[in-house]
């Protein structure tokens, strides 16, 4: 098949969330079929890896980003009754090349990843259409103005309000819809609720993450120090909550019983929030690293308290694959599908993450039992190949739906 796959940020490199499950569904399709692949660059440090994925595709267009002008334009469609994300992500050079690409090509199916740049994929003639949502982002937008006040807080209601009637006409527009989990297929069918029409989907696929077990190889013994150790992007709110929660709440209970524990905080762009977390005994911030694993090695165990619960959780499933013991909240637990006790830890409550996390320093037996579980479960349940496939599958279903989108103005013309 031809396929163009369109993404909201360059695929390549698979070093955060969005742009591991991109590139991983970029080069399943690559290798199989010939795919042709737009996307936006707001990083200029991306412009280096346009070459990789150039290796991979038949063709591959990147389009600059800038994200002080795109922030502007996403204000200026929030305020006119749209989407911040949509304007966001306007760009009449990714329009208007998927348009001539379409033309020029004429591809049999167009993958979109994310809600936030579904609508170029509409502009492609195709016999099939898929989009990715991947996470539901209205319900992030929601969550987010839950913990928020004053302006803030309408903002974010606001967005959430009107990328969900989005996401409900995309699905409509499209041939099929997937999502991470079963949690955000159950998130979004929760949205739908109500809605009526012959071609509307209210039923999405679920298309889960996996982890490379040759490249996340067990980092060996567990040490017998007591460090824990988080990884993720440091200026993502959900990250910023949990490791200032378990630093407030967890890490004085921990020091107080062992004054040698250790918290290693790593990733890239750290906020103010958390830099100052760096003040507290104990507790070491990295920032950008050059190989994270390296990190994971000192780490007796991974203590991810994400309060905010959305998609599938990539740092777990590494932390798990490297035969890292992980302390979680439950709803991460539910999101995998994983046994509380037998593959992770999980806590609600400051206290139980302290108690949880001292138990995994003190029990060296039961430390290395929830390691080898843990990894033997993402082992059986989270591979890439399985999960792709089940993408590959949705692309070459056949439709002759011609696609339905609700009235807007033209975003994509800022």
């Amino acid at each position: 098949m031809k396929i163009l796959m369109i993404a909201q940020r360059l695929p390549y490199p698979p070093d955060k969330g969005e742009k591991i499950r991109s590139f991983n569904e970029l080069k399943h399709l690559a290798a199989r079929h010939d795919l042709w692949c737009a996307c936006l660059i707001d990083d200029r440090d991306d412009w280096q890896h346009v070459g990789a994925l150039q290796k991979l595709c038949r063709g591959v267009a990147a389009f600059p980003l800038r994200p002080a002008i795109a922030l502007a334009r996403g204000a200026i469609s929030l305020a006119s009754g749209g989407t911040l994300t949509e304007g966001y992500f306007a760009s009449r050079r990714l329009a208007d090349h998927v348009t001539r690409w379409s033309q020029e090509i004429g591809f049999d199916a167009v993958l979109a990843f994310s809600s936030s740049i579904a609508r170029y994929g509409l502009l492609a003639s195709a016999a099939r259409r898929v989009v990715d949502f991947c996470d539901v982002d209205s319900a992030k937008w929601r969550s987010y103005a839950d913990k928020s006040l004053g302006p803030m807080r309408w903002i974010y209601a606001a967005e959430a309000r009107r990328l969900a009637r989005r996401e409900r006409d995309l699905a409509r527009a499209y041939d099929a819809a997937a999502v991470i989990s079963e949690r955000e297929a159950a998130v979004f069918r929760q949205s739908a609720t109500g809605c009526r029409g012959q071609n509307y989907q209210c039923n999405v696929s679920v298309v889960g993450n996996g982890i490379d077990l040759e490249a996340l190889h067990a980092t060996g013994e567990l040490p017998k120090e007591p460090v824990a150790g988080f990884v993720g992007t440091m200026n993502y709110p959900p990250n910023v909550d949990a490791v200032c929660w378990f630093v407030q709440e967890a890490w004085p209970l921990i020091r107080q019983a062992r004054p040698d524990a250790r918290f290693i905080i790593v990733g890239r762009s750290p906020s103010r929030r958390v830099l100052n977390l760096g003040k507290t005994s104990g507790v070491e911030i990295t920032g950008s690293v050059p190989d994270v694993r390296e990190y994971l090695k000192r780490m007796r165990l991974c203590v991810i308290p994400l309060r905010m619960v959305h998609g599938l959780q990539n740092k777990v499933l590494e932390a798990m694959a490297c035969g890292k013991p992980v302390v979680t909240t439950p709803a991460v637990a539910e999101t995998m599908g994983a046994e509380p006790g037998r593959h992770l830890l999980t806590a609600q409550s400051g206290r139980e993450l302290a108690s949880q996390v001292l138990d995994v320093f003190g029990n060296h037996s039961h430390a290395e039992s929830l390691a080898s579980a843990g990894r033997e479960f993402v082992a059986a349940h989270y591979r890439w190949d399985d999960q792709m496939a089940l993408l590959e599958g949705l692309l070459e279903k056949r439709g002759d739906r011609i696609p339905e989108v609700a009235e807007q103005k033209d975003e994509t013309r800022p």
